[in-house]
């Protein structure tokens, strides 16, 4: 779908044209920030072998959504083998027990049906609602700053951080994350996804009835709540309207899910080897 990337890569907000490609620069910076952490003492010199001999430039592709009306695209960027890829699978195994705490975490269908079948209406209830909500261009939506804001508010709970540099390993991942289409080179902008850090801030300062249940697999959320239609459309209202780079769309009803698409298969909530961190 050559026309359908064209048109999302002229969206300069989240990509912008570069003139060349930038792995073998990125490649040297990491060597020199993991060297300057072995020389001060930070971390050990085995730590020099999350640099990649041979790394290759990200390459973006456009998956159909054949689900979706006009079939538009999905654009993926495959950093197989980046200069980041390495460091990316340590920041994983850092961020996705993290990821997996959060009171909204669902990881897969069957996982997603738990809660469901354990909640139960309070008897004297009479207005019972069902919502589900999907974040509209997730991945490509958040600033990268939001992404750093979140790990550095979810860090400390992680026992592993004191014995790597992360946050500046997360940074390299985000800024160094360009790649290419049709000999083109580009720098992304944006991507690094906070949802967890969003919904948590969120949550604190909505005032109104919220879902006595809510869950999210990445960009799907699901919620029941109790009450009128008029208060969980206010809900909905004020996540659509919380963060300027978000929107959802959604729907109610008050006899069952009306849509359920939690996708089996992401193998994790993090993929840090394609510039998305799920937090």
């Amino acid at each position: 779908m050559p026309r359908e990337a064209r048109s999302q890569l002229s969206t300069t907000t989240l990509h912008v044209p570069i003139a060349r490609d930038t792995t073998k620069a990125g490649k040297a910076l990491i060597r020199r920030t993991i060297k300057t952490a072995v020389d001060n003492g930070h971390v050990p010199f085995e730590a020099l072998h999350a640099v990649m001999k041979e790394p290759r430039e990200s390459l973006l592709y456009i998956l159909t959504k054949i689900h979706k009306v006009n079939n538009p695209g999905r654009p993926i960027v495959s950093a197989c083998a980046c200069p980041t890829a390495l460091i990316s699978a340590f920041l994983d195994s850092v961020f996705k027990p993290m990821v997996a705490a959060l009171p909204t975490f669902v990881k897969d269908t069957n996982h997603t049906l738990n809660p469901l079948n354990d909640f139960s209406f309070p008897a004297d209830c009479t207005e019972k609602q069902r919502i589900t909500m999907d974040i509209v261009s997730l991945y490509t939506n958040i600033p990268h700053q939001e992404g750093m804001l979140a790990v550095k508010h979810f860090l400390p709970k992680s026992s592993l951080h004191l014995h790597f540099p992360t946050i500046l390993m997360t940074e390299l991942v985000l800024t160094l994350n360009s790649f290419s289409f049709d000999q083109d080179h580009f720098q992304q902008q944006s991507g690094g996804v906070a949802m967890g850090y969003i919904k948590e801030q969120a949550f604190s300062q909505y005032t109104g009835v919220r879902p006595a249940l809510y869950k999210r697999f990445i960009d799907d959320c699901l919620g029941i709540a109790t009450g009128p239609l008029e208060s969980l459309q206010a809900f909905t209202d004020f996540m659509s309207n919380f963060h300027p780079a978000l929107k959802f769309s959604h729907t109610i009803s008050n006899s069952s899910v009306p849509f359920l698409d939690i996708r089996c298969h992401h193998p994790t909530h993090l993929q840090l080897s394609d510039h998305k961190c799920i937090l």
